[in-house]
């Protein structure tokens, strides 16, 4: 069993948003995260890689790995994806509870919004995010592993400059 802390910054802002009553806000952002680091876990544990803790932050988690600095690029590309596979797949299943009245409007829209806004902060390429591990194990399978590194590494910091100018 893996062990799922709850980040302190998580802990206060799910407080003050129970405190605020938004409670369904609440639950279907750490059950997309735990859907999204779900993903994650699975492909690890294809590829038998040791997991050591579950983090979760207000708007992602954090996996603690024993994974090694050569592993191969295909494989983290792999795992990096499987998260935002995971809620895609969460889409259709939402989708079709909907579909049957089984969750109302309200939830629905705030689903595919909470769930959306959390695959685009995923997808930039600012590392640790996966979007960061996706390009960084593109280039790793044609680009030698430290020009990589470091063209992965400036994309990186241009795409953050630019979020925080933007």
């Amino acid at each position: 069993m893996i062990p799922i802390n709850l980040d302190i910054s998580t802990i206060i802002l799910y407080f003050l948003m129970c405190l605020a009553g938004d409670f369904k806000r609440v639950i279907l952002s750490f059950f997309i995260i735990l859907t999204h680091e779900m993903g994650h876990l699975f492909f690890l544990k294809i590829f038998q890689v040791q997991v050591d803790k579950l983090t979760i932050y207000p708007f992602g988690g954090l996996l603690k790995t024993s994974k090694l600095i050569n592993f191969s690029p295909l494989k983290e590309l792999l795992i990096a994806m499987a998260g935002i596979l995971n809620q895609l797949i969460l889409y259709f299943v939402i989708l079709i509870l909907y579909r049957n009245n089984l969750i109302n409007t309200y939830t629905y829209n705030l689903f595919l919004t909470l769930n959306t806004s959390l695959i685009l902060f995923n997808i930039i390429p600012i590392y640790p995010l996966d979007g960061y591990i996706i390009l960084s194990s593109i280039f790793n399978i044609f680009i030698p592993y430290l020009k990589s590194n470091i063209i992965s590494l400036i994309i990186s910091l241009i795409t953050l400059i630019i979020f925080i100018l933007y």
